[in-house]
């Protein structure tokens, strides 16, 4: 039996394709928590009617509407729960059932606010493994900690600010498991694209009491990743990561518990450098195709000119070459003399 007090939380927003197979694998879980809230963001493909038909029969569950955001879904989702503990059930990843109910005893044991584990990363559309990792990935390679540890403050540091920004410490929440009252005080940001969880781990990972495990809950569906400089989501991520890098070196110029704070400053003014680039390479990229759209519209603009000129010389050439036929005018030669020399 699962725990009473999970609250599943399911996002949606026009999935009618993938939201049965998604309702087929939470199906072992949803009568079996505490409750189960789809929050879904004004679907115009059937998903709200799906949604309603088959969690009707449940009488834990239930359907509540949500001008489209991502991460607005969620947090409105999170203020109408009741459960002790929130699980994210994104659509198209998947926990097993007894990677949930490890996740809440390892919760419940500990009093975490969040546990996290690393889930395994697989293709969308070929179920092959993706060799894709994150920072939990790499934690668990190389820290020689027991099946179930706390993430000490130090480690947080490495863990939020050591990797590319946007992955961040929390990894995937399909993979994670919340403390309700700890989310409900601390909202997931809603204007920092799909990083929106990263910047959370990034911003409230010095407060939160965070466990990770080494079991493998869950499934993480890893998006093919288009070639070309990062996207506009990036580079706002980008920026709320480096905002929280100088949140904690603030922080850390005057904790006096941490270990060792001279080596955490060092290694988060290296990362400070290396987010500013990466904010910076992007936006510099973005700007040399802005100046080269200008150059093509002032070549554009210049063409036109060309073909103007261009017709105004066929025009004279025509004119030179009509001149021998046209009548001499009388006496032009007096007249220029006379302009040439009015006295």
């Amino acid at each position: 039996m699962q725990d009473p007090t999970i609250t599943i939380l399911i996002p949606t927003r026009n999935e009618v394709e993938k939201l049965p197979q998604h309702l087929k694998l939470l199906a072992p879980l949803l009568s079996e928590v505490a409750e189960v809230i789809a929050v879904d963001s004004e679907s115009s493909d059937g998903t709200r009617e799906l949604l309603d038909q088959a969690l009707a029969p449940l009488a834990n569950a239930r359907v509540i509407d949500q001008p489209k955001g991502l991460y607005q879904a969620w947090n409105h989702g999170i203020r109408q729960a009741s459960g002790k503990y929130i699980y994210v059930a994104t659509i198209g990843d998947s926990i097993e059932p007894g990677g949930l109910q490890h996740l809440v005893e390892v919760a419940q044991n500990n009093q975490a606010d969040v546990v996290i584990s690393a889930p395994r990363m697989e293709m969308v559309g070929t179920g092959e493994t993706c060799f894709t990792r994150w920072p939990i990935h790499h934690l668990l390679d190389a820290v020689p900690y027991p099946a179930v540890f706390e993430v000490d403050s130090l480690m947080k540091l490495i863990l939020c600010y050591g990797f590319m920004p946007g992955q961040g410490i929390m990894g995937s929440s399909a993979s994670n498991l919340y403390r309700r009252s700890f989310l409900a005080s601390r909202p997931f940001p809603t204007d920092q694209g799909h990083g929106g969880d990263s910047v959370w781990g990034c911003k409230y990972a010095v407060e939160a009491k965070i466990y990770a495990t080494r079991r493998i809950c869950a499934r993480f569906l890893a998006q093919p990743v288009a070639p070309g400089h990062a996207s506009q989501d990036q580079i706002v991520t980008f920026e709320a990561v480096l905002n929280q890098v100088e949140a904690s070196l603030k922080y850390l110029g005057v904790a006096n518990e941490m270990g060792d704070v001279a080596y955490a400053r060092a290694f988060l003014l290296g990362r400070l450098e290396t987010n500013k680039m990466l904010i910076d390479g992007p936006r510099l990229i973005k700007q040399q195709f802005e100046y080269i759209g200008d150059l093509k519209a002032d070549l554009d603009r210049r063409g036109v000119l060309i073909e103007q000129l261009d017709e105004e010389c066929r025009r004279l050439n025509g004119l030179v070459h009509q001149a021998p036929q046209l009548a001499k005018p009388r006496g032009l030669k007096k007249r220029i003399a006379r302009w040439l020399d009015p006295s």
